[in-house]
Order: structure tokens, then sequence, then C-alpha cells
């Protein structure tokens, strides 16, 4: 699938087209896509053209609490608003250090293997990725007033953060397959 027609970018206004960010960071030389894949804004991941695979799609946020409950997070928690839960991050979580930089708990019994690939953020004088190696952010497909929300979990907690962001930042995303 060639995505790259759409990195057509607009900072300034609602008008912000999808892009695709290769990440280079300090965790890897060059273009670190291959150990952390690719970062998007939220326009990207809800263009037309699909970035999820033929029978795949993004989740909604409604997809991920399903998650988080189904790891142990209460009901309460999830639909909570910041960090919540106990140790359910630590369950999303790759171990070892080769892409978290601090990564003390981390089990991966879900399978999921969350690394930190950071994310891309825009201020009116800073484009910059941050956090390589010390967080990961996820993009939902659900919009929550003129944001989006999203999912953060950093090295060391096992907290997972349920965020409304703007849609112009540059996270990640893990598809689900849709089900017949």
């Amino acid at each position: 699938m060639d995505l790259t027609t759409i990195k057509e970018v607009s900072f300034l206004n609602e008008a912000i087209r999808g892009y695709i960010i290769v990440v280079a960071g300090e965790t890897c030389e060059g273009d670190c896509s291959e150990e952390f894949g690719n970062i998007y804004n939220w326009y990207a991941i809800n263009d037309n053209r699909n970035v999820a695979p033929e029978g795949w799609h993004i989740p909604t946020d409604e997809e991920w609490m399903e998650l988080e409950m189904f790891l142990g997070m209460s009901y309460e928690d999830a639909h909570d608003e910041g960090s919540r839960g106990t140790d359910e991050g630590f369950k999303l979580k790759e171990t070892g250090y080769s892409h978290w930089l601090i990564n003390d708990g981390a089990t991966n019994s879900s399978g999921f293997t969350a690394r930190a690939a950071g994310c891309r953020i825009f201020y009116p004088d800073l484009y910059d990725y941050l956090f390589i190696g010390y967080a990961t952010y996820l993009w939902t497909a659900t919009l929550n007033g003129n944001a989006a929300w999203a999912r953060s979990m950093g090295g060391g907690s096992g907290t997972i953060s349920r965020v409304n962001w703007g849609r112009q930042y540059g996270f990640s995303v893990r598809c689900v397959r849709d089900v017949d």
C-alpha cells in the first residue's frame, strides 16, 4: 500500500492531512521504523485509504477498554481518564531492555509486545520526537470533541493512561482483526 501521498501537512489549521513519520532516535540509527513501526497522526489512521490492512481496523476507545478490563482493570478505572489500573501495562509491554530504557516489571503476558516508540509532538516552535525508549503512545479511532482518545504507557509503570490528544500528534497504532 502506497501511503506516501498522504504526507501533506499544514500545522496551523484543521485541514491537516495525514502523515506517516519514520522514527529516528537515540535507540536506533537512522530509520527506526523496523524496530518501532511508523508513527501516524490521527488524520492518517482515519484516512479513507485505510492504514490498516484489509480485514483489520484501528481499535476504538471501547475496544481498548475491553482489552484493559480483560487484563484485570476495573470497569471504573477503564472508563476514567489519565493514569489508570495497576499492572495491566506490564502485561502489554515487551520484556527486556532492547526497546525500553526503563522496563522493570514488564511481563508481556498478553503477547501484545508494546515497544517504547515515543511520539511526535507539534508546538508552534517545536516539531520533535520525544520519549523513544521511555514510553509508547497509541491512537484509538475514537474522536472526543476536537481531539481523539489515545493510550500511553511509560517505562517502569504498570498503568495505562487514557488521554484525549490533539489529532496532529504522531503516535503508533495497533490494528485489530475484524470479526465477521
